[in-house]
């Protein structure tokens, strides 16, 4: 990712930037999620086998929710067009 990305704002019509912010706000969610479980694992709260199972459901609330957001953006620029 370059570091551009992260230091200049985002044009919310643009569904190109906008897609690369919701995939970098999509990878926080699982990767967060995943770390949060492995520690659980790591002190016992939780099963090792039983994280690739629990991940499951936060991969498709994920990818559904942050797919979604996306599409609605999409839809809005392409309705909305800047004129530029």
């Amino acid at each position: 990712m370059s570091s551009s990305f992260l230091t200049t704002r985002i044009d919310w019509k643009n569904p190109r930037q906008f897609g690369k912010f919701v995939g970098l706000l999509w990878a926080l969610t699982v990767f967060g999620t995943l770390v949060g479980f492995l520690i659980q694992a790591a002190v016992g709260a939780r099963a090792w086998s039983g994280v690739t199972g629990d991940m499951l459901p936060v991969l498709l609330g994920a990818s559904i929710g942050y797919g979604l957001l996306w599409a609605a953006s999409a839809l809005y620029a392409k309705r909305h067009p800047t004129g530029d």
